[in-house]
This record gives C-alpha cells, structure tokens and sequence, in this order.
C-alpha cells in the first residue's frame, strides 16, 4: 500500500482533496491529528486513529461524505478507501 504523509496544517486541512479520494493500495496517513472531516468528498473512507505508540485507539468504517469524526485522545490518522477495514478483518478471520 502507498501512504501519503500530511504533516503540515495546510496538507492535513485539504487531506485527501490535496491527494485525491484513497484509492484501493492507497492511503493518506495524518500527523500529528486527532480528527477528520469529510467536507466536499464523494464517497465514503476509513479511518483509524493511533496514539503516540502507534497503537490503534479507533476504527470507523464508512465515515460517509460531510461528517466529522474525532478522537481527542488520537496523535495521528489513517486514512483509507472505504471497505479497507472490512477486508482486513475478514482476511484475519481466515
């Protein structure tokens, strides 16, 4: 998978309007951040927040376009297409 790196306000603001919408062996990956938004997307993405440790505190599947999630507790943001996290977990189960 390819992940892009935003680690200036500017590059987190505009998030994947800068990169384009993740696509399928692609993601956006936030630092440092605690939340997201979905303002002018299309379609849906994934998203996992992670703590200083990089251990993951917060899956959302699906977040849908204009919405808003957070997680204050998050240091940094995975942002991926939607049914990335679906995938990987039934591939995990097998």
């Amino acid at each position: 998978m390819v992940v892009d790196l935003a680690t200036s306000w500017f590059a987190r603001l505009l998030g994947v309007w800068r990169c384009g919408i993740p696509g399928r062996g692609r993601a956006l990956w936030l630092y440092p951040c605690c939340s997201v938004h979905t303002f002018g997307l299309s379609c849906a993405i994934d998203v996992i927040y992670f703590d200083k440790q990089m251990r993951p505190l917060k899956y959302v599947q699906g977040l849908k376009p204009w919405r808003v999630s957070v997680c204050l507790r998050a240091r940094s943001v995975l942002e991926l297409p939607a049914g990335t996290l679906q995938r990987a977990r039934r591939s995990c189960l097998q």
